[in-house]
């Protein structure tokens, strides 16, 4: 939390009738001080990291030896959590939950067009991820990392859902801003991975992008 914004040094004296011990703080006039657990970046300290986004599915191209496929995706609303733990003053271990349904817009078959009504992927996303504070102690601090996604992929046709068996574990890298204000931080956050699907045979290379907005609570 904000502390306060100093206008005068201020100076802090112990004093014992034994002793000639004299300890003094003295901190930087005008300048404010955050202390908080995502601002000190305490060893040990656990967070939940709720969050809303935008999940961006890029065009699918694939082959199956005959025909020629493109499918492409609307974006999608997302929703994201995660829980957390710091492991030194600047580094964080991560583990976070995300579901996003993609309506399908659009598919061609050798550049035909295809009916797509009502169909669209539900996608499953878990993602280990170790995260770096490049500037803890500031109110915005930026931060960068990466970590492993495990993707499922299914196929959604109304209130259907029929597993394809589409599954891939990937690299993925995070860049993020978080805001601290305390115990709740705002955390603005871009995570990006390409899987590579195997659908019926044929293997499927799928990039995949999200932006969210979410917070970070310490507990």
């Amino acid at each position: 939390m904000i502390l306060t914004t100093l206008s005068l040094t201020s100076a802090l004296a112990l004093a014992t009738v034994d002793s000639d011990f004299d300890a003094s703080l003295s901190l930087d006039s005008g300048t404010a001080y955050y202390v908080s657990p995502g601002a000190a970046g305490s060893e040990g300290s656990w967070y939940f990291k709720p969050g809303l986004g935008i999940n961006m599915l890029d065009d699918l191209e694939f082959t199956d030896g005959v025909d020629n496929v493109t499918i492409s995706f609307d974006n999608s609303s997302s929703l994201n959590l995660g829980l957390g733990m710091h492991v030194s003053d600047n580094m964080r271990l991560e583990v976070s939950y995300m579901e996003a349904d993609n309506d399908i817009e659009g598919a061609t078959t050798n550049g035909v067009a295809e009916d797509v009504a009502g169909l669209g992927v539900e996608q499953e996303l878990i993602t280990i991820q170790a995260l770096f504070d490049l500037n803890p102690t500031e109110e915005l601090s930026f931060y960068v990392g990466g970590g492993l996604t495990m993707a499922d992929l299914s196929i959604t046709a109304g209130s259907l859902t029929a597993d394809t068996g589409a599954d891939d574990t990937a690299f993925h890298f995070t860049a993020g801003l978080t805001w601290q204000t305390g115990d709740f931080n705002v955390v603005a956050e871009y995570r990006m991975f390409s899987a590579s699907y195997e659908i019926e045979g044929v293997e499927v290379d799928a990039d995949n992008s999200t932006l969210f907005l979410g917070l970070k609570w310490y507990f």
